[in-house]
């Protein structure tokens, strides 16, 4: 295996390493306070503070006698008491509902950054409605950080662009006109491997930028595996048609007859 393959195997380990944690977060079990009950959702948005705080922190104690404070009901229960002592102007008591919530969060080895957002989220409403906008701005620039889609997604372009030009590389490379046998090169899996791992890559990006499934799968997909190889087939048409000449031809040293017809 020369060097270009071992190369492509080191991204391709590099993005797997980098997606699986992603993976294990979207596909995590997310509860909030408006999903938790309806019976918690109506008090917050329509009940007696007092009673919002109460029926959370009850909830709150029954979870952690049935799991443990990772449990993803119990964050839900503390963004409920917080938004209680909220309505209540109880300020401080918010912010250590939601500053246990976050050091639970923070704590896990998977770090869900969708639901650490969230809860950050509530923190700036409080600071906002405690007359602290300076610190509530700087949390929401913050949260913006939390969700860096243009890495992954412009990481795993440059990777795509990078594996299938590499690729039509060794095709060109091959001596004679161009043929289907060309494009059966050396470790081809390596190749397809980094292209669909480069792929979800992007698709990945573009979920964490806000896109819909549908529009991140077709978008992702179709740069990957339709833009690139339409680009990269116009550039092996060129090179076909337009430049037929063997360029290695022009390194070979001219004949003996060539040599005598010049010297004459």
């Amino acid at each position: 295996m020369g060097l270009k393959e071992k190369c492509l195997l080191v991204l391709i380990a590099i993005m797997a390493i980098a997606l699986v944690p992603e993976a294990i977060n979207h596909f995590k079990t997310r509860v909030t306070w408006e999903s938790y009950s309806d019976e918690g959702r109506r008090l917050v948005k329509f009940g007696d503070p007092e009673k919002t705080v109460e029926y959370f922190k009850t909830e709150s104690q029954k979870v952690l006698r049935e799991g443990k404070s990772s449990d993803p009901r119990y964050i839900a229960t503390l963004e409920g008491m917080a938004m209680g002592y909220e309505k209540q102007g109880l300020y401080l008591s918010a912010l250590d509902q939601v500053g246990e919530a976050l050091d639970t969060l923070n704590g896990a080895f998977f770090k869900d950054r969708v639901r650490i957002g969230q809860v950050m989220e509530l923190k700036a409403d409080i600071l906002d409605a405690k007359g602290e906008p300076g610190t509530a701005s700087s949390i929401r620039s913050q949260i913006k950080e939390l969700t860096p889609w243009w890495q992954w997604f412009w990481s795993c372009f440059i990777i795509a662009f990078a594996t299938e030009a590499l690729y039509l590389a060794n095709v060109l490379a091959r001596p004679d006109d161009i043929e289907w046998s060309h494009f059966k090169v050396d470790h081809a899996m390596v190749y397809v491997w980094s292209v669909l791992i480069a792929t979800v890559g992007m698709i990945r990006g573009l979920l964490m930028q806000g896109m819909s499934w549908d529009m991140a799968l077709f978008l992702g997909m179709g740069i990957s595996l339709a833009a690139f190889p339409a680009l990269f087939g116009a550039v092996l048409a060129c090179a076909e048609n337009l430049s037929p000449m063997d360029s290695r031809k022009l390194l070979e040293p001219p004949s003996r007859s060539h040599k005598r017809s010049e010297s004459l």
